[in-house]
């Protein structure tokens, strides 16, 4: 019988090493079935540490590549217990590290910053260098994106870097070098960045490795898009147009390179105020929502619509910008962002108090630093920036497909599960959206059609119109007292 268990062990062992080459692969339906198949084969047989890191390694999987971040967490906290039974301090600092990271995934960066102490205790204690690495660079990504104590971040990071061993293991130095270089951007320290940026070439042209690759490039347009020179921006805008394209990193990255990138041609827009950039811009925003639906990544759903938003705007197209200040509001409402909502609500008030300017502004032909400065383009985008862990507008019969199908909001784009309101042409919405829709224009989003029959439809000009009068009397009586 003895033998029979550790023959067990080994097939069990054999199966989760096949999960770990298919992940690498990126064949992520492949990596799932052998990872589950040797977590029921561990479970059989009661062997706890196998059980605790093929539970990490599901985790982590399913939190960078399907983004079902409540299922990752559920992973991950089990196995970390799973881990404590089985007394191993290696196995419980290793699924310690991923619950830190879904943790930070997911904002909640106190909880994951205390985890990934915790766990460099552990590692301290036994020595590990290589792991001991990872932890404080952990900790420095934390820093660096969740407060603006960037000498703190800096000081982790260093220590990261002077701790790694690049003979053990060239991806993750090479992630260290890429966090240092952001950080160094951070606090301005540009000369620090182009000297990590400096070693992360040189291993680059040693070791033909597609993560040294993506980390060089990446880095290499970061400082690119700081210089002054209108080449070297161009020159990062196509290495990250090349590096989205080739798609090799996780989510966390390209929702990065996206934004840049969607930063990049603002610039350029504003400097040329050639509207075809607008149109450049598109497909971005698309791939952005793509992944924040992935990764149900909601802030960053709503940071993206809100950002929409304030595009809309710069067309003089309030209709747009406020269908989209209602979508990010429901979005926010609906997962409990009370701070976002909140900013949403104060956005749109002040959409409406500004309805008469930006009606100036579109008579006159304003230039576009007039609408830039209104609409607070360029504090969205870094608010963007911020909320990495964003301009098709028109409703397609594609997607009004998918959403009834899978039961999908057309606004709030959460599953419908009670009460629904469901238009002629197919279009779904939730209760509390169907309400806000009715309440805002009473219109269908995809086809026109009232929402609510017994209130009439709000036609946007006629709104406009009512809106201004209701200015108008305000101001009156404000110069009658």
């Amino acid at each position: 019988q003895t033998l029979s268990s550790e023959y067990m062990k080994r097939e069990a062992s054999m199966v989760k090493i096949k999960g770990r080459y298919y992940q690498r692969k990126r064949d992520i339906d492949l990596a799932l079935k052998y990872l589950k198949q040797s977590l029921e084969m561990g479970e059989k047989i009661d062997f706890k540490k196998l059980i605790a890191i093929t539970l990490r390694v599901l985790s982590i999987t399913i939190a960078r590549y399907i983004g079902d971040m409540d299922l990752a967490l559920e992973y991950a906290k089990k196995g970390v217990a799973i881990a404590k039974e089985s007394k191993n301090k290696f196995t419980i600092a290793q699924c310690l590290v991923i619950l830190g990271e879904i943790h930070r995934f997911t904002g909640d960066w106190e909880r994951g910053l205390k985890i990934n102490r915790e766990c460099l205790s552990i590692y301290e204690e036994l020595d590990n260098k290589e792991k001991r690495s990872i932890v404080l660079e952990n900790i420095a990504a934390i820093y660096r994106d969740f407060t603006e104590d960037y000498d703190r971040a800096s000081e982790y990071v260093e220590a990261s870097l002077a701790v790694y061993t690049p003979d053990v293991n060239y991806i993750w130095a090479g992630a260290r070098f890429y966090s240092a270089i952001t950080i160094a951007l951070k606090k301005g320290d540009h000369e620090r960045a182009k000297k990590h940026l400096h070693s992360l070439e040189q291993m680059n042209s040693q070791v033909k490795d597609k993560w040294i690759k993506g980390y060089y490039h990446l880095s290499k347009a970061l400082i690119l898009k700081e210089s002054s020179r209108f080449r070297d921006i161009a020159k990062a805008g196509k290495i990250l147009k090349r590096f989205i394209a080739e798609g090799v990193f996780h989510y966390e990255y390209t929702l990065l390179a996206l934004n840049i990138l969607c930063d990049i041609l603002l610039g350029e827009f504003r400097v040329t105020n050639n509207l075809e950039i607008l149109n450049e811009l598109e497909p971005l925003i698309t791939h952005l929502l793509s992944i924040a639906e992935k990764t149900q990544s909601h802030w960053i759903l709503v940071e993206t619509y809100l950002f929409q938003a304030k595009l809309a705007l710069l067309s003089f197209d309030v209709k747009k910008s406020r269908r989209f200040l209602t979508q990010a509001q429901q979005i926010a409402e609906k997962y409990n962002l009370n701070k976002l909502a909140l900013e949403i609500s104060s956005e749109h008030k002040n959409l409406i108090d500004h309805l008469e300017l930006w009606e100036q502004l579109k008579d006159s032909e304003a230039p576009l630093s007039e609408r830039f400065e209104l609409a607070q383009i360029s504090e969205q985008v870094e608010r963007m920036h911020r909320a990495r862990v964003m301009i098709k507008t028109q409703i397609i019969e594609d997607k009004v497909a998918i959403h009834k199908e899978r039961k999908i909001c057309l606004v709030c784009r959460g599953e419908v599960l009670r009460f629904s309101y469901i238009c002629e042409c197919g279009a779904m919405y939730c209760e509390s959206c169907a309400r806000a829709v009715a309440d805002l224009e009473n219109a269908c989003w995809a086809c026109e059609m009232p929402i609510d029959y017994s209130k009439p439809v709000k036609p946007f000009k006629d709104e406009m119109e009512k809106i201004k009068v209701e200015e108008k009397a305000k101001k009156n009586k404000e110069n009658n007292l």
